[in-house]
């Protein structure tokens, strides 16, 4: 039977665990997963790591890794938030400015949009720690529907 990629990622989280665990150096966890990766078949597969996880096939390992790989897809996600937000922030602000300047130069009218999508920006950065957790949940509920969805792909 043919590897799938949520095959090939499952084995590379253990490879990557037993890396950094120090069971495997840069060097031996660098040629498994190329090794993985070129792999075709799911026979290929377990000789990768048969000497990292328990003869039941068991692991802790691996539930930590994932479990940090998704907090860290989640901080990438509210790092791109922050961009976005100061983007947001930044464009109309010296737009406003710009026309302020040219035009009329007697109220500071731009501090008003600058006033609201400051807030704006001030309350992503501030909320860090829940977008991440709202992230590392999406991506957990996602995963679970993927896993509900595999039985019956291989029914059909």
């Amino acid at each position: 039977m043919r590897a799938s990629d949520a095959d090939r990622d499952t084995v590379r989280a253990v490879l990557a665990d037993a890396f950094a665990d120090g069971r495997l150096t840069a060097e031996e966890c660098n040629e498994r997963v190329s090794t993985l990766y070129s792999s075709r078949t799911l026979g290929e597969i377990p000789p990768l790591v048969a000497d990292l996880v328990a003869p039941d096939g068991s692991s802790s390992a691996p539930a930590r890794l994932d479990r940090s790989e998704l907090r860290s897809q989640g901080a990438r996600k509210w790092r791109k938030e922050v961009e976005e937000s100061f983007t947001a922030f930044l464009v109309p602000t010296v737009i406003c400015t710009v026309i302020w300047l040219v035009a009329t130069r007697g109220f500071f009218w731009p501090a008003i949009p600058m006033l609201f999508l400051g807030l704006n920006l001030l309350k992503t950065i501030v909320q860090r720690e829940s977008a991440i957790e709202r992230e590392v949940l999406r991506l957990e509920k996602s995963a679970a529907k993927k896993d509900e969805k595999k039985p019956d792909n291989d029914a059909a």
